[in-house]
């Protein structure tokens, strides 16, 4: 199976693969990480890329799977992380020029959740600035644009997220939802 044939499957489909040593985590973090590069410049839906942390939290959970201790279906899967949760040691902007050089001294307890869990964190994803507004549209580090047509935005605040799954460059995405805005991302990127 090519990398790009790996960033197609669902959860579902690449965990049991994972388990069962048919998928490496090392080898899907490296083909997230590939898409990523060569779509951030038209997408803009990353603030960070997180290359070598997420390659260390690959083979972390390599190595846990090859040792036979599975930790759940988000096991070894590259996720992106909404930039206004915080991150232990990785800035976290909120979208924002006034935190541009944030860096968290804890994770947030659902970042905790996720790393628990096994996921890679590919980085941390482009929103609206403050995570207000529904365009994503950020005037600090740029418009997040919708990967099924780059003149329309992916819905926000939370649209580097539904870009990046859109995209197929992560497989899940952790975001907010301030005032039911969380699913404006289905409906404008799918």
């Amino acid at each position: 199976m090519s990398p790009s044939d790996l960033l197609q499957l669902s959860i579902t489909e690449i965990s049991p693969r994972i388990k069962n040593k048919e998928i490496s985590p090392v080898e899907l973090t490296e083909a997230a990480l590939s898409a990523a590069g060569k779509l951030q410049p038209q997408l803009n839906s990353f603030i960070t890329i997180l290359d070598q942390q997420a390659m260390a939290q690959a083979r972390i959970a390599e190595s846990k799977i090859m040792n036979g201790e599975y930790l759940g279906p988000l096991h070894g899967i590259p996720i992106g992380i909404k930039d206004n949760i915080e991150t232990q040691g990785i800035r976290t902007t909120v979208g924002s020029k006034v935190l541009g050089k944030h860096i968290p001294t804890n994770d947030a307890h659902v970042v905790t959740l996720c790393k628990n869990a096994g996921a890679v964190i590919l980085g941390k994803e482009n929103l609206e600035e403050f995570a207000a507004g529904v365009t994503s549209n950020n005037l600090h580090y740029g418009a997040v644009h919708n990967p099924w047509n780059l003149d329309h935005i992916p819905g926000g605040s939370s649209g580097g997220g539904g870009a990046n799954v859109a995209a197929r460059i992560t497989f899940a995405s952790l975001g907010t939802d301030l005032g039911g805005l969380s699913g404006c991302q289905e409906l404008f990127a799918g």
